[in-house]
């Protein structure tokens, strides 16, 4: 018979090896879509002459990203410092 104590560290590995292994894909899965928006921004403004679909799609779509980004940078600057736990060691 498993001791509770050993279900529950069997659990929060899974949990554990889970949360990473989504928090990874994320990282690449984000990375790539910068490189690949970074190298579709490059190439347009390289070739900068009459504005296509293709252009006008991906600075949209940059814009959108933008915006996203300092939305969450702005909501994480705002948590954190109205967080009363911040100064406690953990």
């Amino acid at each position: 018979m498993k001791d509770q104590t050993d279900e529950f560290w069997e659990q929060y590995t899974k949990s554990l090896y889970r949360r990473l292994e989504r928090k990874a894909a994320w990282i690449f899965v984000i990375a790539g879509a910068v490189m690949l928006v970074g190298y579709e921004l490059y190439h347009a403004f390289l070739s900068f002459g009459r504005m296509t679909f293709e252009k006008a799609a991906l600075v949209v779509f940059a814009l959108g990203v933008l915006l996203l980004l300092v939305s969450v940078v702005r909501e994480r600057i705002h948590q954190y410092r109205g967080d009363k736990y911040s100064k406690i060691d953990r």
